[in-house]
This record gives C-alpha cells, structure tokens and sequence, in this order.
C-alpha cells in the first residue's frame, strides 16, 4: 500500500493511539514510508469526527468563531463571512477527516440558518471525492422526518463539493437523555423512532455504518424530542451505484467507529457488509442507552492494542445489560440519569430487553433481526407487553457459541461423543423412538403456534400496504398446517392449532377488506373528472353491496348501525363518507342534482357509524356552513394529540386549514408524521394541502414518500408531476406523468 492509502484509512480513527498503531503496523516497518504519512496526518489531524462534540448553542456566543477558524488547518479555505452561493458562513461546528461543517445563513430565496459541509484543502483524492459525494447524494436519496434533510448541493468556485443540510440544533441521543433523565420507556420511544428512520434508509438502498450516539441528534420541536440522525459520511450503496465516481472499500480498509462496530466491519475486508451490520450498531446504541456503557466497555477499548480491539468485536460475547448494569460500579448515577433506583433498573431491563438487545449483538448476522423494521417492532411489542420475537438462546445455540470459543478441544473430543452417541441411537427400540418424535412433532408444532402468534399480531398492527409481516404470518400458518397432517398430534394442541388458523384466515380476509377500501380512498382523493368519479360510485356502491351493506335498498340509520357494530367500522365509515362526498362531487359536476333532504339522512347515518367523540366534532365543523376556528381549538384543548390516529390527525390538520390557521395545521401533520411515518393517506392529505398553498417544493417530497409507501397509484405520480412542473423541473414532471400512465386507472 503506498501512502495515500493508509492515509486515507488513518484519517477514519478518531483516536490518536489507535491510529499510530494503525499506521506502523500497516507500514510494516518501512521507516520512509511511516514519515510520509505522518507528515500527510499532520497537516490535517483533527481531533475529533463530523459532528462528535456539537458545540451546544447556549454556548455558542461564548466562542471567538475567527481564531478558532486561524488556528485550523482549514483557515486560508475558509473563515466567518465567506460567501458560497447564497450562504454566508457563521461557523465551523464539526470537522472530521473528509469535511467542515459550518453553520451557514441562507440569504435567498428564503432567509435561514443551516449546517454546509464542504470538503477540505487538499483532500482531494479520487477516493475521498467518491466518498463525500456518495454521502451527498445518499442523503439526497431519503426524505424521513427522523434523517436531517438535505437541502442543496454544489461545488465552491474553487471545485470543492459541497451540500447543505437542515441545521439540526440538538445533543447527541444519549447526552441527551441523561441531560433530561429520560426513563428507559421514553429512551424507547426514541429509539423505535430511530429505527424507523435507519428502515427507511436501507429501502432507499444506503448503509450507514457508523451509526452511535454521537451520530442520533435529538432536538425538540413543538415541545416533544425528535431524533434525527446524521452523517451518511461512510454509507455504502447495496442498491445501483450512488456516482459516477468508484465508491467502494479497499482490501484492508476498516471503516466505522470500534465501539459500535459489527463483527463483520471489523475485518480487513468489509465486502459482504449489508444492513444487518447496522442492525448490530443500533443494538449497541440500545445497549448504551440502556445501561450507560457500550458492551465491551470505553475503558478497556482505550486500553486495547489494534488487532485486540477488532478480535474482541468479532469473538467475544458481551455481557447481558442487566447483568452489565447489576455489575456497574456507577450504579447509582446510572439509575439517577433514568430517573428510576438503582434496585429497580435491572429487573426493567432484564427479560425481554435483554433478549431484544442480545439478538442484535449476535456475531452471526443470520440470527439477528432482519430489518430495522423487524427491531422497532419487537421494542414496540415490549412498551404494549406483548410477546416478543426475541427470545433467550437454546441449548443449541449456546453449544454452538461454545464450539466456536472452544473449536480445537471440541473437534478432539467429536470423534469419541460420536461413536458413543450412535451405539446409544442404534440401541433405541423402535416404539420408543415414535414416541419420542411424536413429542418433539408435538413441541415443535407448540413452538411454531407462537410463532404465528406472534407473526399475526405484528401483521395486525402493521401499515395496511406493509407484505412483509403478513408473508411471515402466512408462512408460520403453512408450518402449523403441514405439522397437523403429519398426525400423532395431541387433541388439544390440534384443537389450539385450527383456531389459530381460523383466526389467520380471518384476519387475511378481513386484511383484504382494509386494503380495497384504502385503494379506493386513495384513488377517490387523486380524481378529478366526472366521468373518473361516476365510475367510482359505482363501484363503491358495489363494494358495499358485497359486504352486506345495500346501499340502494337498506334505511341509510340501518346502515350506520350495521357499520358501527363491525370489526373495521372506522374503516367503513371512511369509505361510506368518501361515497358521499362522491356523490357531492358529482352533482357540483354535472351529475343527479341532490337535494338536503336526499343528503342528511346519510350525514346523520355517518355520525351513527363512528361515534368517537373527536372525529364527530371535527365532522360536525366540516358540514357547518359557518365554520369558527373556536370549534376545532375547544376540541383539541384537552386531547393528547398523539392518542389520536393518523386519520383523524388528517381530519383535523384539514380542519385548521378551511379556517386559515396554515402553521397550526403544518404543526399537527408533522407530528401526525413523526408518529405515522408510513401512513399513506397521511402523507398524500399533507401534500395536496401543501400544494393547493402552492408550496410545491414541500408537496413534491410528500408525494415521493407517498410513493416509496405505494407506488401504483396513478394519481399520486400525476400530482407529483404537477408539483415539478410548477417547480421548473419539467422533465422530472414528464417522467412522473409517464409512470402514471404505464399504471392502470
């Protein structure tokens, strides 16, 4: 390797040791060659990485931004009052190996603070380049309300790339946790969020690989603490390629932070590095969270030579958090920063966090979660105390870790335990060795039923569009069915079986249900033609009729009574509304004229349907011709908004809305957003809102996470190409209208 290679693997250790150790033992006693590269390192060591002591902004004014800018390597570059583009530069606030990241304020075409990261002097290599535009465009890639937001990026007049990001004025997650002693529930919540947000990053196709505390921010926005996390600076692309340039990891090239790092990064070559790898970051940022101590310790990792550190990470078992907590010597000050006792804090933890923390840490990446999804919603199972996936390892699975430790004395011993175990089989009769399978057939059959247990409670609450829980669900169902026809299956098990599959079915049909009315309430808020509307009456009417509901023949009270008794009653009162306002639609339009006396009676059978209190008083304001805003602000007065679902959260962002109050509404769908991410109507309702305020840079990213959550939806791709036309961006608008049209209507 020549210098530029091992200064560009240098340059990713944040500590000075571990990077002397590095570099002699990659210089391999070439004296000449280890000057060379400390002479490249000094002239731009730094000793910290993007973002890992924000400067807190209380303290901020405190600080003479100008000689700290001197006294940088990166002083001739740049200083307070440069200009780049529309951006001003107040500040540096994080240098790292590859870039600066100052706080900048934007003078046109809206006037705002936001952090600019530029690369440094001289860091022009062709490898850096690639790795700082790949973080560029990756995070162009996303749009997720817990990843900091890309805004723009370009190249100085000097050819340096640049991007700018929304400037996140928040602590990391787990200062900021302790700062406000958070207990383990809420430091959950957050975590879930985060999670979410790292799910959403691996379906746009980017790995982080160096996620930790230092690189979760949590800042509060209207009064509640929201995650965002920051600096895909090392993310790695598994889908098509991010840039024209070569991206990739060197043989021999180790990139991420030691402490939160997967066993498979901590090999020279990070090839097969995939999203489980950040699966396993997340847990040690659980672990942190949890128990104040990343799972093998800061202080022994400082202490550690090079190949220990990564020995340690690939082979060694950490220890359980509650057995970690149980055993710290600064119990007491843990427990003071949860906000629990210190007697209390281990058994919260123990059990089902343990498990949950233990699956993500396993070295065998094919035992961990399989999706950050997956994470989120086994911590969400535990805050609602239902079962969770994770479970403590077997027998097995401990012999097989064991086997790993011990491999030499163990293969010594195999031949003996074998030939002992075979004479002991063939001894066996034969009646003995049925009975014995009909057990394990039986144990297997219990295990696989909670399983599925499992399985469809997760699909039960998962998005309606979301396969992936119920493909899971389907396949544990198909186990069951297939252990039954092998027989020798106990009556009672048998009988738990059926029901468990009676239930499945159920909830498959009644999943059905959920998703064609979700389709044609989507489809009913993208129309916008006569015809388009009466074929969706019609249909509609059909759809009812199907399903017990005759809308021609049965009293429109006798219908709310039959809609408000059934299982998805707020589901069908969605769609008996949307029938409705259909038939509105069609009349403004040219259609049969209606009259009040034709209309009321389905008005009142909808306040029959759903009678929640919330929803009947933001309809009730919706059907009064004189709408007061007093009507909606008495309503949410004494409601905790986060109780509310995503639809009635639309409804009453809507409501705000016809009365004018535009940053009340905003205020509402971007909380309603944090809770319900995924929701389609949701994100679709905010960005026809947001376009009919022709805010069309906002109502064009609504649409494009509308179509990350679906993307057969004609009306939606066409709305987005209504928004980029009005935004100038006319062949992105072409596109867009030439994806709508390859879908059917």
């Amino acid at each position: 390797m020549n210098e530029t290679q091992i200064f560009a693997q240098a340059i990713e250790i944040q500590n000075h040791a571990e990077r002397a150790r590095l570099v002699t033992s990659l210089c391999a006693g070439d004296d000449t060659l280890r000057e060379r590269v400390e002479k490249l390192l000094a002239a731009h060591d730094q000793p910290e990485t993007f973002f890992e002591q924000p400067i807190p902004e209380g303290r901020r004014s405190t600080i003479d931004t100008q000689s700290t800018l001197d006294q940088s390597p990166s002083a001739n570059f740049a200083a307070a009052g440069t200009v780049i583009g529309p951006y001003k530069l107040l500040q540096t606030i994080g240098e790292g190996g590859m870039g600066i990241v100052f706080m900048a304020e934007q003078t046109e075409p809206v006037k705002r603070r936001v952090a600019l990261k530029v690369i440094k002097p001289g860091m022009d290599s062709r490898q850096v380049i690639a790795r700082f535009e790949a973080e560029r465009q990756a995070l162009a890639l996303m749009d997720h309300p817990n990843i900091a937001r890309v805004l723009e990026a370009g190249t100085t007049d000097r050819g340096h790339p640049y991007f700018v990001m929304e400037l996140v004025n928040g602590l990391p997650i787990l200062e900021y946790c302790d700062a406000e002693k958070m207990a383990p529930r809420e430091r959950l919540e957050l975590f879930v969020s985060v999670c979410r947000a790292v799910h959403h990053a691996h379906q746009k196709g980017i790995i982080h690989r160096d996620l930790k505390p230092n690189n979760i921010l949590v800042a509060e926005y209207d009064g509640r603490p929201v995650p965002k996390v920051i600096d895909f600076g090392v993310a790695k692309a598994t889908g098509a390629q991010l840039t024209d340039s070569t991206y990739f990891t060197e043989f021999g090239q180790v990139i991420g932070t030691l402490e939160y790092m997967s066993p498979e990064q901590a090999r020279r070559n990070q090839l097969d590095v995939d999203t489980r790898s950040d699966i396993y970051s997340l847990g040690t940022v659980l672990y942190a969270l949890l128990t104040g101590e990343t799972p093998f310790g800061h202080e022994r990792f400082r202490k550690a030579a090079w190949d220990e550190m990564l020995q340690i990470i690939r082979e060694e078992e950490p220890e359980r958090p509650s057995i970690k907590i149980g055993s710290s010597a600064s119990l007491g000050q843990v427990a003071s920063r949860r906000g629990v006792e210190p007697k209390r804090l281990s058994s919260l933890v123990q059990g089902d966090l343990d498990w949950i923390v233990m699956k993500t840490l396993e070295k065998d990446r094919n035992r961990r979660y399989g999706s950050a999804s997956e994470l989120a919603d086994d911590v969400s199972r535990h805050l609602r105390e239902l079962p969770v996936i994770a479970r403590p390892p077997s027998i097995f699975d401990r012999m097989g870790k064991f086997t790993r430790r011990n491999r030499a004395g163990v293969l010594g011993g195999a031949a003996v335990v074998l030939l002992a175990t075979t004479a002991s089989v063939w001894s066996v009769e034969r009646a003995d060795f049925r009975a014995e399978e009909s057990r394990a057939r039986t144990e297997r059959l219990r295990q696989v039923m909670g399983e599925a247990n499992i399985a469809i409670l997760e699909a039960e609450s998962a998005t309606i569009g979301n396969e992936d829980p119920w493909t899971s669900a389907a396949t544990q169902c198909q186990r069951i069915e297939d252990l039954l026809e092998q027989g020798d299956v106990p009556p009672q098990d048998s009988a738990d079986a059926s029901a468990l599959l009676e239930r499945f079915e159920e909830e498959r049909i009644e999943r059905g249900i959920a998703t064609r009315i979700e389709d044609v309430v989507i489809r009913g808020a993208t129309r916008d033609d006569l015809e388009s509307w009466q074929d969706m009456e019609a249909e509609m009417r059909e759809f009812f009729r199907t399903h017990g509901f005759d809308l021609d023949s049965e009293d429109p009270a006798r219908i709310g009574e039959k809609i408000r008794d059934d299982k998805m009653s707020v589901l069908w009162a969605d769609l008996l509304e949307l029938w409705i306002g259909t038939r509105g639609n069609m009349a403004t339009m040219g259609g049969p004229v209606l009259t009040a006396a034709i209309m009321q009676p389905w008005a009142d059978a909808i306040y029959v349907a759903d009678n929640d209190p919330i929803r009947t008083g933001i309809r009730k304001f919706i059907y009064t011709p004189k709408r007061n805003r007093t009507m909606l602000d008495d309503l949410i007065v004494t409601t905790d908004l986060s109780t509310l679902s995503a639809r009635t959260l639309a409804w009453l962002g809507n409501g705000f809305v016809m009365v004018g109050a535009i940053e009340e509404s905003d205020r509402i769908f971007r909380a309603a957003l944090t809770t319900y991410p995924d929701d389609l109507m949701l994100n679709h309702d905010y960005g026809y809102i947001l376009s009919h305020q022709q805010r069309w840079d906002e109502s064009a990213r609504m649409y494009h996470r509308c179509l990350t959550i679906r993307g057969d939806v004609p009306g939606i791709w066409e709305n987005l190409s209504t928004s980029l036309r009005n935004l100038g961006e006319i062949k992105g608008a072409e596109w867009a209208e030439a994806q709508a049209t390859k879908l059917p209507s």
